[in-house]
């Protein structure tokens, strides 16, 4: 529809706690092969897990001041039993896999930083913001921070958290965060003031209608 009225550039309202693995995987694809688009993911409010997933495959992120992104390691959910289950290592590491490799695709595609993406996904990744005496800035896993500041000049970056983010956490990035770290390109309080921010004129709004998930 977008398409046969002439658009070039999609802004795409997220606003989801996720869902299914298997659907974010799906969105997150179909979005990457729209190579004739422009797509901007506007995170009004929330993207997390899947939404991460489908924010962070768009060509550009855009979020709401107080949005929030990130958390998007998969579980298993009973439905017998109505709560999550234990995974062991095995099916943990095999349900990871595919989203680990989506969100690094989407990573290089965009320019974000691959071990933030790595940290939104997995609790063994860990994250620390480092800067040496002219300023050059890295994203380093623990191991490469101790190499850095045990033997070079590289100090955690002054009034930001360190780590980033720890090997028993998931990354999860407010808006302000998100846009220091380079994941996401602005701020917005509306889809029409990102069609501003752009110079573009909204054309058609297409909202969610019954049956659509």
């Amino acid at each position: 529809k977008a398409r046969s009225l002439g658009a070039k550039t999609i802004i795409l309202e997220v606003d989801t706690y996720g869902g299914l693995v298997t659907s974010g995987l799906d969105i997150s694809r179909f979005l990457k092969n729209q190579t004739d688009l422009h797509v901007i993911a506007f995170v009004n409010s929330k993207a997390i897990s899947a939404g991460a997933m489908i924010a962070m495959a768009c060509d550009e992120l855009i979020m709401t001041p107080s949005g929030t992104l990130g958390d998007c390691a998969p579980i298993q959910v009973s439905p017998g039993e109505g709560g999550m289950v234990n995974m062991s290592p095995t099916e943990r590491s095999k349900a990871e896999s595919p989203i680990l490799a989506d969100f690094l695709e989407s990573a290089q595609r965009n320019g974000h930083d691959p071990l933030l993406a790595c940290a939104m996904v997995s609790l063994p990744y860990s994250v620390h913001w480092v800067q040496d005496e002219t300023g050059a800035r890295r994203f380093v896993s623990d191991l490469d921070y101790k190499k850095l500041t045990d033997y070079g000049s590289w100090k955690p970056v002054p009034n930001e958290p360190d780590p980033i983010d720890s090997d028993k956490t998931l990354l999860t990035l407010h808006s302000a965060q998100a846009a220091r770290y380079g994941v996401s390109n602005g701020n917005a309080n509306s889809a029409e003031e990102l069609a501003s921010q752009r110079g573009v004129t909204i054309i058609d709004r297409f909202d969610d209608g019954i049956g659509d998930g």
